[in-house]
């Protein structure tokens, strides 16, 4: 018998960080962050997890769009996901988060990389979270990660399978 969850966090507890990273990578901003607070406090998730979430933020992109400018005061107005950040922050410069398993480099992300780790090496910003969030080793994420019933699971949970 399948067991059945109350909401997306629940589930998310019982995935692997695999599937935690699927679901980071594909999350619709515009519905409720929580399954990504949650992913965020895990020190189980990958540093190229919470380097997705951060990245691909509002903020993140603020922060490689507008390199060399105040970084203080792009911050993020909402004050949930800024405290999400914060813990990012923390627990990345304090290598909390695992790394070498998935890297943060692919495809999709590899022009922000270069642009931040450009804009650091060169001075123009002075941000001691920047290697912290870049730089991960391991294998690019892919599907082929995840078993069948994962990937069916992330597609389900993506599309508002789980109550908010």
């Amino acid at each position: 018998m399948e067991k059945t969850y109350p909401g997306i966090v629940e589930w998310l507890a019982d995935q692997r960080p695999e599937v935690w990273h699927a679901i980071a990578s594909q999350w619709n901003w515009d519905d409720y962050i929580e399954p990504l607070e949650w992913i965020a406090a895990q020190p189980e998730s990958y540093t190229a997890t919470v380097a997705v979430i951060f990245w691909v933020s509002t903020y993140g992109c603020d922060v490689w769009l507008h390199l060399g400018e105040d970084l203080d005061a792009l911050n993020d107005s909402d004050p949930y996901v800024q405290a999400m950040f914060e813990l990012i922050g923390r627990n990345a410069y304090n290598s909390v988060y695992k790394s070498g398993v998935i890297s943060f480099r692919n495809a999709d992300y590899i022009h922000i990389e270069r642009a931040i780790e450009s804009a650091f090496n060169e001075g123009k910003i002075d941000w001691k979270l920047s290697p912290h969030l870049i730089f991960s080793e391991g294998e690019p994420f892919s599907d082929a990660m995840l078993t069948d019933k994962e990937r069916e699971e992330v597609e389900f949970a993506l599309n508002g399978g789980f109550p908010d």
